[in-house]
């Protein structure tokens, strides 16, 4: 049998989507970096990292582990491996936690979370995973302000959810990384003691339990043991019910499904899809098809209109909101340069798309930093729709894309805007005088 949804299982889908009657439960396997161009599972990293630093401290080279030997985290445990944490000293939950703090958000790989989390009907999002990945999406895609993230600890059993609270939650259910011993799920042991934690009805968070078992769960990249996610998943949805009616639980996405597994959740009520990945991509199509018109209108019902649209890397952040600031204090003030425009629940790509193609003027800030194509840089995309948007403008009296340099770097011959008139903003104290050159060439 196909695991896959048919077209009425998809519709119903939607609906309760639509209806905010679904929960997220992410799985690790949406936890993904992008190293030198190369997708890898954030999980394989912190892996190939931990081996690194438990053979820097060990001097015999036949005692070093083997990454291969290493497949999951209970491989590395404390417990197994106490002795040589104790010469380093540490532990794998503090060098976990540290190295996690020293990836750059610029090498997550998010173009899947980001649709998916894009859809702004999910108000209760639940995490396996002790990353920052998805909050730092949700803050990317939502205000700050809106957000609560919440989660397991070890100390203090669960921080339980508010449903009277109108913010949009993100619970770590297996806990956020942090130095303490044991301190959140890493090995097998510490997901024994989770289970043990939830099953007992005092310490188990009574409000996210109650949410969970009333609503629909959309279970997506968790690939854990078929045992493991029997029980879990039992605990949660198991209510007898009247012989005769059918209650729809969940859909289960992932790329591990054995027989066994499916012929549980069948019986549980619970859809499956053979592959997350897979099954984000058709929602997101579906539902942007579902709602093109709430889109539009959102889109166009922005006051002021946008005269420049200014694309720039993450990293030169502040010296672009400088020039902003002189273009506005120089009567240029529609510019659309911040995700901070950005309202709730706009959908990401496409309003910035939108914008692009409505500006009078693209103008990409050019610095050593846009010459990094780590991580899939999220500017190099508003080129290509820039580029895409030129033709409409082919004729009009002013250039559409306007590149503007900084930090001293030059175009080489192959720049995708070495066809382009560009100018120079890198000295600080002649950018008032360029860039009123500037808006008087632009409004010619």
């Amino acid at each position: 049998m196909t695991n896959k949804l048919k077209e009425r299982e998809w519709n119903k889908l939607l609906d309760k989507i639509e209806k905010e009657e679904v929960i997220l439960i992410l799985g690790d396997e949406l936890s993904m970096l992008n190293i030198q161009g190369e997708q890898i599972l954030l999980r394989d990293y912190l892996l190939d990292q931990l081996v690194k630093v438990l053979n820097e401290e060990e001097v015999d080279s036949s005692k070093h582990l083997k990454k291969e030997d290493v497949t999951s985290f209970s491989d590395i445990s404390y417990e197994d491996l106490g002795k040589q944490w104790k010469k380093i000293p540490s532990d794998p939950y503090l060098e976990t936690t540290e190295i996690l703090s020293n990836i750059p958000s610029t090498s997550y790989e998010t173009t899947i979370l980001r649709k998916l989390l894009s859809i702004d009907k999910f108000k209760l999002i639940l995490t396996t995973s002790f990353d920052d990945i998805a909050y730092t999406v949700l803050k990317e895609l939502y205000e700050k302000d809106s957000l609560v993230r919440l989660g397991y600890n070890r100390r203090t059993n669960g921080q339980d959810i508010s449903v009277r609270s109108n913010k949009r939650i993100l619970y770590h259910l297996f806990g956020k990384s942090n130095s303490e011993l044991h301190g959140y799920v890493l090995s097998e042991d510490d997901l024994l003691e989770f289970i043990h934690f939830w099953m007992d009805q005092n310490y188990r968070p009574k409000e996210l339990s109650k949410q969970l078992s009333d609503k629909y769960i959309l279970v997506l990249g968790c690939n854990y043991p078929n045992w493991l996610f029997r029980f879990f998943f039992h605990s949660l949805k198991y209510t007898p019910t009247p012989k005769g009616e059918c209650r729809e639980n969940g859909l289960l996405a992932d790329c591990n499904l054995d027989p066994e597994l499916v012929s549980f959740l069948r019986r549980m009520e619970t859809s499956v899809h053979e592959d997350a990945v897979s099954f984000i991509e058709e929602l997101y199509e579906r539902w942007e098809k579902r709602t093109p018109s709430n889109f539009i209108t959102k889109v166009e019902n922005k006051e002021d209109e946008v005269e420049a649209f200014i694309s720039y890397a993450s990293e030169d952040y502040d010296t672009v909101a400088k020039i902003v600031e002189i273009f506005k204090e120089l009567g240029y003030p529609n510019i659309w340069f911040d995700k901070k425009d950005l309202e709730i629940g706009d959908k990401y790509e496409k309003l910035i798309k939108y914008k692009i193609e409505k500006a009078k003027v693209f103008i990409p800030i050019l610095s050593p930093h846009t010459e990094n194509t780590d991580g899939g840089r999220f500017f190099r995309k508003e080129w290509k729709w820039a580029k895409d948007a030129e033709d409409s403008h082919f004729g009009t009296e002013n250039n559409f894309i306007r590149p503007v340099l900084i930090d001293g770097f030059v175009m080489s011959d192959k720049h995708v805007f070495n066809d382009c008139h560009s100018v120079d903003l890198s000295c600080p104290e002649e950018r008032r005088n360029v860039i009123r050159r500037m808006i008087r060439n632009l409004r010619k």
